[in-house]
């Protein structure tokens, strides 16, 4: 009996049991984590489907799917503090119910995205006012798509938000001299009508 060792790329394939006419179908690979090496014959993690869990449901006659993605969230508007930004999204399920999600956070060693503190967006609509609080951070948009079949989940590249851009109309002033330890300071104070 041979043993083929799985890969990261190899999730959706099989997981076999046996060989020629008596072999089966066991499971389907749903996470195979080999990043440095797949000729080291130990995986970090494999996770598998039973493939007899889903058999009734991958025979049905009137296959009913989860809506498919047709173009991955992103972001549109101008990403800078106090401008309005929209998720946009396309699933090929126009009666897909959405909903959105907005994550304001910073990018982890790992890659992934830790959630800034005290910075959450509590809205759920595809436009939002984008807070102070996210200046400097990345904004992502998640978007869930619902219908018969289930739920997908699509989620956009990350923006860097910018600091408010100065208005038009806004002038810089001279606050005043004042003295600091005997030696005269100039203050500027940038002003907004």
């Amino acid at each position: 009996m041979s043993t083929v060792v799985p890969c990261t790329g190899d999730s959706g394939g099989p997981l076999v049991i046996g060989t020629g006419p008596t072999a089966r179908l066991a499971g389907i690979a749903s996470y195979l984590d080999r990043r440095d090496n797949c000729d080291d014959p130990t995986v970090r993690l494999a996770a598998y489907t039973d493939a007899a869990t889903i058999r009734d449901w991958a025979f049905a006659p009137d296959l009913v799917l989860a809506p498919a993605q047709t173009k991955a969230p992103r972001i549109t508007g101008t990403p800078a503090v106090g401008s309005t930004v929209s998720c946009q999204s396309e699933w090929a399920d126009p009666n897909a119910q959405l909903s959105v999600e907005w994550t304001i956070g910073d990018r982890s060693e790992d890659g992934g995205l830790t959630p800034v503190d005290g910075a959450a967006i509590n809205h759920t609509a595809r436009s939002i006012e984008i807070p102070q609080q996210a200046d400097g951070h990345q904004l992502v948009c998640t978007v869930s798509a619902r219908g018969e079949g289930g739920v997908s989940t699509g989620i956009s590249e990350d923006v860097t938000v910018m600091p408010r851009p100065v208005a038009a109309g806004s002038w810089l002033t001279v606050a005043g001299i004042a003295g600091l330890a005997g030696a005269g300071v100039l203050a500027a104070v940038l002003s907004r009508r």
